[in-house]
């Protein structure tokens, strides 16, 4: 805990190394779920192959969408759920600019 502590500042130690390195050498205990229980609560890279893997369901939620087959991928899933929920273009947001 000390060594995330005093490494604040270093860019390679964000929150999902500190879940899963940090507290992996601590008396908690947390279950680390399996693959597709996972890609069903979020998907990040390889969305394409975790979308196959979990019989073709959207996760609840998506990190970092505009890196990892956004055009290939994303961008027509996105497109289709703002059509179905009525969702205006503010709500997807990329790096650059709003999803259209």
């Amino acid at each position: 805990m000390e060594y995330y502590l005093s490494n604040l500042t270093d860019e390679c130690i964000n929150e999902d190394v500190f879940w899963s390195d940090a507290l992996a050498r601590t008396s908690f205990a947390f279950k680390v779920p399996d693959v597709v229980t996972a890609a069903r609560f979020c998907m990040e890279k390889s969305p394409s192959y975790l979308f196959r893997l979990t019989g073709e369901k959207i996760p609840f939620m998506c990190h970092a969408y505009e890196k990892y087959e956004y055009e290939e991928f994303w961008r027509e899933k996105m497109e289709v759920l703002q059509k179905d929920q009525n969702l205006e273009s503010s709500s997807f947001r990329t790096n650059d600019n709003l999803v259209n």
